[in-house]
């Protein structure tokens, strides 16, 4: 079980999804028994993008969209 934040771990579904689709709802899950915070979640699912551009576009975003929270 994870200790993020449900809502925290839905916006990063949603967002993975855009770029590997359904799996994403999968992947995060694991990710999310692993990190201790949304920054480690965010880097862990982050992996899941092969394109090097677009996962740091990824991790970009996520990072920055966790700075307004």
């Amino acid at each position: 079980m994870s200790n993020i934040d449900p809502k925290i771990l839905a916006k990063a579904e949603t967002a993975l999804a855009k770029y590997i689709g359904a799996v994403a709802k999968v992947v995060v899950r694991r990710a999310a028994a692993k990190a201790r915070d949304p920054g480690e979640l965010y880097l862990l699912i982050a992996d899941e993008i092969e394109d090097q551009n677009e996962r740091k576009t990824f991790i970009r975003k996520a990072m920055s969209a966790s700075d307004k929270e």
